[in-house]
Parts: structure tokens; C-alpha cells; sequence
């Protein structure tokens, strides 16, 4: 949205039904014109096409299947124009690591949101369990994604065809150290 406001064209893909209609709405309501495509990541490619991509907010590494982590790195770089960047934010496991909470829980909008995460397969993954509490009534999800590590995913980027490839501890560009709050790779297409 933020970037629309601002005057850029802007695609937002998702395969999530009532993500993309939430920021229809929303977008609707602020008078933007943004192309919203329900698709899957692992098959989402336009060549060429895009001056930018950005997954933030630890959107990344939910696939079972490890190849599948691969295979949209490369449809992103394949999606880039020369010159293109991916910025992807997530949290990595040095970071987690170093802050890592069992149980936690929180207070949006008169919703209780309880989590809880178990570090599993040697810290290549989290196990999560979200319980919302909302009006009386109880909903629970449980899911898993894969931890990386900053060499991890370096590696992960070189494999899909992007040469330069930087990582930071934020989005302003602080380093990546043990005063890291999140791993930001920032990845340029040839």
C-alpha cells in the first residue's frame, strides 16, 4: 500500500483468498490502483517484469518441501528485470536464537493472541501454535517454517542466479551482528 501511495505500480501476490481481499478493500478505500493476483509462489513468474520484489515479515520458508524454497527464489530473479532487487526480511536463527521466547502472548483490536513456538530438526525449523481468543470464541492454527541462517540463505540466493547479495540487520541497514533485529537480504539480478 505504502509504495502505491507513493506513486509506484504496485502487484501484490498471495494465495490467500481474504489477504487479498482485505488489501482490495483497503486499497479501494484509499483510491489505489494495485494489481492483486492470487497466486502460488512456487509457480508465480513473470520474466522480466518487475524493478523490485519484496517478501517481509518472515513470509518465506513455509513449504514442506525444501526444494520449493529454490524454485521461488528462482521464479523471483526470473520475474526481476536486469538490474532488479529482491529485499527479503525475515528473522534469522542468530537473531532468534539470541531473543527466543517459548510462549508469549498479545492484545490487538480486543483479540487475545497466545503463541507458542518449539525450536525442531536441530533448529532448521519452528513449530508454531497460534491460539486467538476473540467475543468468547476460540480459534487455533498450527504451522511450520524453516529457520536460515544468513550463510543459508546467501547460499540459497547465489543458487538462483543473483550475484550480489548483501545482508543487514534491518531495514535501514544496520549490520548484521548480534545487535540484529531481523535478517534483511537485499539480492540484485545481473
Amino acid at each position: 500500500m505504502e509504495l502505491a501511495r507513493r506513486g509506484f505500480s504496485v502487484t501484490g501476490v498471495d494465495r490467500t483468498v481474504k489477504f487479498l481481499d482485505q488489501a482490495r478493500q483497503q486499497a479501494r478505500e484509499e483510491g489505489l490502483t494495485i494489481e492483486f493476483l492470487r497466486q502460488d509462489m512456487r509457480a508465480f513468474r513473470q520474466p522480466n517484469s518487475f524493478n523490485m520484489a519484496l517478501n517481509l515479515n518472515t513470509s518465506f520458508g513455509y513449504f514442506e518441501d525444501p526444494a520449493d524454497d529454490l524454485q521461488v527464489i528462482r521464479n523471483i530473479h526470473a520475474s526481476l528485470l536486469p538490474g532488479g532487487i529482491l529485499v527479503l526480511q525475515t528473522i534469522g536463527k542468530e537473531v532468534l536464537a539470541r531473543i527466543f521466547q517459548e510462549r508469549d502472548w498479545s492484545e490487538i483490536e480486543g483479540s487475545l493472541f497466545l503463541q507458542e513456538r518449539r525450536p525442531a530438526e536441530d533448529w532448521g525449523q519452528m513449530d508454531v501454535r497460534w491460539i486467538k481468543i476473540s467475543s468468547g470464541q476460540r480459534e487455533e492454527w498450527s504451522f511450520t517454517h524453516r529457520l536460515f541462517a544468513a550463510t543459508e540463505l546467501v547460499a540459497l540466493m547465489r543458487e538462483a542466479g543473483f550475484q550480489s547479495v548483501k545482508t543487514y540487520g534491518d531495514l535501514e541497514g544496520g549490520p548484521y551482528d548480534n545487535t540484529a533485529r531481523k535478517l534483511v537480504i537485499l539480492a540484485q539480478k545481473a
